[in-house]
């Protein structure tokens, strides 16, 4: 049997995701709160900021938010409620003990922080 799928565990998936293709494309939370104000879906920064930061969901992702994120990403919506979206440079899996640079993944060994560049972050 499939398992469930809960309106928290899609928030956080768009949430992740989003701050994937933000980082990606060297957005800041509130350009991107900028973009979407332009497509007509507001956000507010520090709302994107919460999801993101994963410290609580302010709230679900609205379809109307969902499509706005799409929209402003240039991305189809499955790509948002995806278990994962796959970074260009590191595919979702930096070397572990590194954090990628343009996704944030991190791969922890409890060593301490580094980035999959070799410098220490």
């Amino acid at each position: 049997m499939a398992t469930r799928v809960t309106p928290n565990d899609l928030s956080e998936r768009v949430a992740a995701n989003c701050r994937r293709l933000r980082l990606q494309r060297k957005w800041s939370a509130k350009r991107l709160a900028e973009l979407l104000a332009d497509v007509g879906c507001p956000i507010s920064r520090s709302v994107i900021a919460n999801r993101e930061s994963g410290s609580h969901v302010t709230s679900h992702v609205s379809v109307d938010e969902l499509y706005g994120l799409a929209k402003v990403f240039d991305v189809a919506v499955e790509v948002l409620v995806a278990e994962r979206v796959m970074c260009p440079r590191c595919e979702g899996e930096p070397p572990i003990g590194f954090t990628c640079n343009l996704c944030g993944e991190a791969i922890d060994t409890g060593v301490g922080p580094a980035t999959i560049e070799g410098s220490a972050a």
